[in-house]
């Protein structure tokens, strides 16, 4: 449950702080941060799954959610869902 409310949280926050500087409308927000919220569970669950030594913030390996979650967001962004 803990990894669902931070994926929520920091994927909220980093789409917000994207779409301050390049995004155009809100629909293009919801997309930053759908994205965001697939790239940080997908970057913590490969974080896991390959045991980096990272910090982690309880069981949350936060270094690769983080880049996942940035990842996604650029995704979105090249793609412009």
């Amino acid at each position: 449950m803990i990894l669902l409310i931070m994926a929520l949280l920091v994927s909220g926050m980093a789409a917000a702080l994207f779409h301050l500087f390049v995004g155009d409308s809100v629909v293009e927000l919801f997309a930053y941060w759908i994205a965001g919220c697939v790239g940080f569970l997908l970057g913590h669950w490969l974080g896991a799954l390959y045991a980096v030594p990272f910090p982690s913030v309880g069981i949350v390996q936060m270094v690769p959610a983080l880049v996942g979650c940035l990842s996604g967001i650029a995704v979105a962004n090249v793609l412009k869902v």
